[in-house]
């Protein structure tokens, strides 16, 4: 059995710990059943804040779930009681370092690892927006992650010269009653910025979303593989100086390319299925950098 030393009041020790609001907890596990990362049950929100709140700090600073986190934010902004759970893991990892718990090239390893999960996310919902069997891709990590995203190779378009353009762009206006505000953008790059898988733009970007949007080219933004890598986390959204609701923005998106057929339902289950293989492979590769740079606190 494992043996746990608990130090009470840890919660009081300090301002970002205060700031995470983790006594006000009462395990509903909204925060867990959020989380894009505990598909794979191995990242638990709720778990890791009542630790907190009773004081297991050293059990904390050598867990490997607090570099599972994404850094989305959607543990946070669903907590009915206000929790800031990433706040707590963004603490934590910090402390991890500054204690030397954890290595400076534990952070490094952890962001090429995020960095090249997105790029294999981009080339598996490829594969299952084109039909094709993915129930491998989670073994060929190596071999997606190295490979370059897709480069847009278009030519110069005329837009005057696109059909429907008009109707495009006010169906974006609003999504069932949900007013976008996508006219609103003025390019500041924030929603980039802000966003936990723009980690490479060429593999997602939410501004170039947003701007193929606005401009009304339809078919072009309605067949981005990039439109599904989007985890609803909203941090676009509330990055937006101009009150853009890009999430909403991506959501009326997917409806429309689901809509007019430039996806399947069977493709979006797929990705749907395959996703929790990824996950799994992105982790693990995590433990592989922890088991190298981590030592007992």
């Amino acid at each position: 059995m494992l043996a746990f030393h608990p130090k009470p009041g840890l919660d009081r020790a300090s301002k970002e710990l205060n700031y995470t609001r983790m006594q006000a907890c009462f395990s509903c596990w909204t925060c867990g059943a959020e989380c894009p990362v505990n598909v794979t049950n191995r990242l638990n929100p709720t778990k890791l804040v009542r630790m907190a709140a009773l004081g297991f700090l050293d059990e904390l600073l050598a867990s490997p779930e607090i570099w599972y986190c994404l850094a989305c934010n959607r543990c946070s902004n669903v907590c009915p009681m206000t929790v800031k759970p990433a706040a707590l893991i963004a603490y934590l990892q910090g402390e991890s370092i500054r204690r030397g718990v954890a290595s400076p090239e534990t952070v490094e390893g952890v962001q090429q690892l995020q960095t090249a999960f997105q790029r294999v996310r981009l080339h598996t919902v490829s594969a299952c927006l084109k039909g094709e069997k993915t129930t491998a891709f989670a073994f060929n990590w190596d071999h997606l992650a190295e490979q370059e995203p897709p480069t847009d190779s278009s030519p110069v378009i005329d837009l005057e010269m696109i059909t429907g353009r008009k109707a495009f762009r006010k169906a974006t206006d609003d999504f069932y009653g949900m007013g976008t505000h996508i006219k609103r953008c003025y390019t500041c790059y924030q929603c980039s910025n802000a966003c936990p898988v723009s980690l490479e733009q060429t593999v997602f970007s939410p501004l170039s979303i947003f701007r193929l949007a606005d401009m009304g080219m339809g078919k072009s933004v309605l067949t981005q593989p990039s439109l599904w890598l989007c985890i609803q986390c909203q941090s676009c959204t509330r990055a937006c100086c101009e009150g853009v609701n890009g999430h909403i923005v991506i959501k009326s998106l997917r409806h429309m390319a689901l809509a007019e057929g430039y996806v399947s339902v069977t493709s979006l289950r797929q990705w749907e299925d395959v996703q929790k293989d990824l996950y799994d492979a992105y982790l693990d590769r995590i433990d592989v950098v922890l088991a190298q740079n981590i030592r007992q606190a």
